[in-house]
C-alpha cells in the first residue's frame, strides 16, 4: 500500500472496516474501535444499518504540505534509576503520595485529567470503593479515576460493569462483573502512580524524573520513611 506521508500535498482514500477491535494475525484486515455522536448515530441507522450487521465507511484525509514534528524528548541521564523506581513499586506507596500531596490535591489533579472510559472532558474524581476498606459512605482516600459526569453517575446508579458496558458494548459483551472489577483497580493504580511521578519531579524542581540525581530521590525518600532501591 501507497504511504500517504511519502506524497505531501496529495489526497487519499481509505476505509474503517467493522466497529470490532478484534484482529486476526490471518487475515490483512486491521480492525478499530470508534466512537460516534448520537446524531451520526441516527444518520448510520436511517442508512440501513442493522445490529451486528457491522460498518464499511470510505473517509478520506488530507496530508499537509509539510507536517511540524517535535524533537524526540531526550532523556535524562538518570532514566534507568527512575525505572528501577517503578519496578519497586515506590509510586504505589501510600506513605510516599501523603508526603507529596494530600487526597484533595490528588482530586483536583484528576479532575484535569480525560476520562479514563471515553478520554473525554471535563472531568469528576470519581470514586473506586472496594468492600472490606471502609464502612458505609466511606471514601478512600487517592482511589480516584476520571470520569465524565454522566459516566459517574451511571457508575454509582448501575455499576462499573455496566457502565463500561455502555461505552463498550461489543468488547464488554462477554465480560463480566468481576473483570470490570479488575479494569477499574487497575486503573486506580494507573492514576495514582502517574500523579506521584509528576509530583515527586516537582518536588525535587525538575521537568522530567530522569534528570533527579539518584541521590536527591534517595535523600527524599529517606526523610519521608521510604527505603530507597
Amino acid at each position: 500500500m501507497t504511504n500517504p506521508l511519502d506524497f505531501p500535498g496529495t489526497e487519499f482514500q481509505f476505509e474503517l472496516m467493522n466497529p470490532n477491535p478484534a484482529y486476526s494475525p490471518k487475515s490483512d484486515i486491521k480492525r478499530i474501535s470508534f466512537q460516534v455522536t448520537p446524531e451520526v448515530w441516527d444518520l448510520f441507522v436511517s442508512l440501513g444499518y442493522e445490529k451486528r450487521q457491522g460498518l464499511i465507511l470510505e473517509c478520506s484525509t488530507h496530508v499537509p504540505e509539510a507536517i511540524p514534528t517535535a524533537p524526540p524528548e531526550k532523556k535524562g541521564d538518570h532514566s534507568g534509576y527512575a525505572r528501577k523506581l517503578h519496578a519497586a513499586g515506590i509510586f504505589r506507596m501510600p506513605k510516599l503520595w501523603k508526603a507529596l500531596g494530600s487526597d484533595d490535591e490528588y482530586r483536583q489533579w484528576i479532575r484535569e485529567q480525560p476520562s479514563c472510559v471515553t478520554g473525554y472532558k471535563p472531568c469528576e474524581a470519581a470514586h473506586v470503593r472496594r468492600a472490606g476498606e471502609s464502612g458505609t459512605g466511606y471514601k478512600a482516600q487517592y482511589a480516584c479515576v476520571p470520569l465524565l459526569p454522566e459516566e459517574h453517575k451511571l457508575q454509582h446508579q448501575s455499576g462499573e460493569y455496566a457502565l463500561l458496558h455502555s461505552a463498550y458494548p461489543i468488547s464488554w459483551k462477554f465480560k463480566g462483573v468481576e473483570e470490570a472489577k479488575e479494569w477499574f483497580n487497575k486503573q486506580r493504580l494507573k492514576y495514582v502512580e502517574q500523579w506521584a511521578h509528576e509530583k515527586l519531579k516537582e518536588k525535587l524542581g525538575y521537568l522530567s524524573l530522569t534528570d533527579v540525581p539518584p541521590d536527591a530521590i534517595r535523600v527524599f525518600l529517606h526523610k519521608h520513611g521510604i527505603e530507597a532501591p
